[in-house]
């Protein structure tokens, strides 16, 4: 499993400061799937094989979720 680092913001039409989460995922697109509808990834990092276990959010910063 990878980790993931996802810097998103909240889609166009919304106001709202980025926020970053820490994602375990085997691909772009698990990870991507466990980040909120409501928000756009701008940016992406990954640590190849830096975590092991299932497809999980570990956390998040930036302000609170709407």
């Amino acid at each position: 499993m990878n980790v993931f680092r996802v810097v998103a913001e909240k889609k166009q039409g919304e106001t709202a400061a980025p926020r970053t989460w820490l994602v375990v995922a085997g691909s772009l697109f698990e990870a991507m799937s466990l980040i909120p509808d409501s928000y756009t990834a701008k940016a992406v990092e990954v640590q190849v094989g830096g975590a092991a276990g299932p497809g999980r959010v570990i956390g998040w910063t930036g302000p609170t979720l709407h």
